[in-house]
């Protein structure tokens, strides 16, 4: 008993957040720690069907802040992809990931969070530039370049 107080509590914490991702993983995302310490991590996520990023595999990294649960991870996509919410570096840009963090989210809610913007893009969120400007105002356009991209850059 005396060893679990020894082991932090967000060590504790993420390695629970691992053991659910495991035993009921969110719809088509993966997740692991990558460290000893929980604090990174890696991620997959399977583009959704009926979106550009059909069948695509796209690949995150997580950085797991020391103050977590009260302060959100940075999480960006390492694939290249062409998104009204992420940016040219894949920072993802979120409500959940800034100001509407919660100690209540987990790991998994914002791997699925992050799913669902593949399906229905937030232009509240939107990064900005050329991207935002496809998006907004040629859609179709938009939609087939972030085809293009998934086929380019998240196909195995």
């Amino acid at each position: 008993m005396a060893d679990h107080f020894k082991i932090p509590a967000v060590i504790r914490r993420l390695k629970k957040e691992e053991d659910q991702i495991k035993n009921e993983p969110p719809i088509g995302c993966h997740a692991e720690s990558v460290s000893e310490n929980y604090r990174t991590w890696k991620a997959t996520i399977l583009g959704p069907e009926g979106t550009p990023y059909e069948n695509g595999l796209f690949y995150l990294k997580m950085e797991i802040h020391e103050e977590y649960p009260f302060k959100p991870p940075k999480v960006w996509f390492t694939t290249k992809i062409y998104h009204v919410n992420v940016d040219s570096d894949g920072w993802i840009s979120l409500d959940i990931l800034n100001d509407g963090w919660s100690p209540a989210i987990t790991i998994s809610k914002i791997l699925s969070t992050v799913r669902s913007l593949l399906v229905d893009p937030d232009p509240d969120w939107a990064v900005g530039g050329e991207v935002y400007a496809a998006f907004t105002k040629n859609r179709s356009q938009y939609d087939e370049t972030a085809k293009e991209w998934t086929q380019k850059h998240a196909m195995d």
